[in-house]
């Protein structure tokens, strides 16, 4: 099983005391996002191939991975760094991010810390000039700490708010010269990949079978996660956040719904339930995750991992 932690909200900046204690407990419950039924997720290790962080800002995390090193888990970072300014990205300070890639990097190598250049949006004093240099500068201070750059580009339906900060997604030729700007800034230093968008770049995954056999070793038998959006080449993973809780706010994030909605849910945070900013109610039937098991199939040597 593959765990995605999370698409939902960033988990390694503001949740991870939660996440410590549903490794130690071994599962965690998410509530489906269409029924409300809550879904028992196996987080032990002999259930678990990898982990996927998406995060921000890992940095209050990094007691939470010695303690992931010491059980044996394999994981990896996809490590949003834009460049945005706190006008979009209000929580987020991009020398501190980049900072903080470099120590993650230092310790997981360049297979463990996938940047995210991402979502690629124009905005008033943000166009197709101000994307090449702040490319430019992030990828000659984040291209030597990765093999890849994940790159998509704004969508419409991604947040209300948006519009009020006047985001909206760049025309096709400006999408093309970008990629091609881009693509040259990358040269050979790290791969650059398209993230369910249909924009003239290789196509990519944010969570790729081939870097999880990588990282673990093995082949796998896993199929494409059909739960996500078409052009999505993401593997199958059991995502273990939940919608409205990211305290980033990022003017343009599909994950939240209103600033204070999550102010009102974080406010209940109990990093002892094991829903993420929720609780059992009495007489609950918690559903078990049906695909509990390991992805583990052969190694690379073609026999059996044992």
């Amino acid at each position: 099983m593959i765990i995605s932690a999370s698409r939902r909200t960033d988990i390694p900046a503001f949740y991870g005391d939660w996440f410590a204690r549903r490794i130690e407990e071994g599962f965690a419950v998410v509530r489906n996002p269409f029924d409300s039924r809550p879904v028992k997720i196996p987080l032990d290790p002999s259930s678990v191939d990898v982990i996927v962080f998406w995060t921000k800002n890992p940095r209050p995390f990094f007691p939470v991975l010695d303690r992931l090193d010491e059980k044996g888990y394999r994981y990896w970072f996809r490590f949003t760094v834009n460049g945005y300014g706190r006008d979009i990205e209000p929580r987020i300070d991009t020398d501190d991010a980049v900072e903080a890639f470099a120590e993650l990097s230092r310790r997981l190598g360049k297979h463990g810390t996938v940047w995210a250049y991402d979502p690629v949006l124009f905005a008033p004093g943000i166009d197709e000039r101000w994307h090449t240099d702040n490319f430019s500068r992030l990828a000659s201070r984040l291209g030597e700490l990765t093999d890849s750059c994940i790159i998509s580009f704004y969508d419409d339906y991604r947040s209300a708010d948006a519009a009020r900060a006047g985001i909206f997604r760049p025309d096709k030729d400006a999408i093309a010269r970008l990629c091609g700007a881009f693509a040259a800034i990358a040269g050979d230093r790290f791969g650059l990949q398209s993230c369910a968008d249909d924009i003239p770049l290789p196509k990519g995954a944010c969570i790729s079978r081939e870097r999880a056999e990588r990282l673990c070793g093995y082949r796998m038998d896993i199929k494409k996660d059909t739960g996500q959006r078409a052009g999505c080449r993401c593997v199958q993973s059991a995502d273990i956040g939940c919608y409205d809780s990211c305290p980033n706010f990022c003017r343009y994030c599909y994950a939240n719904h209103g600033m204070n909605g999550v102010k009102r849910r974080t406010a209940a945070y109990d990093p002892d339930s094991p829903v993420l900013l929720d609780v059992l109610r009495p007489g609950e039937t918690v559903t078990e995750q049906r695909e509990d098991k390991s992805f583990r199939q052969l190694n690379m040597f073609g026999a059996e991992k044992q």
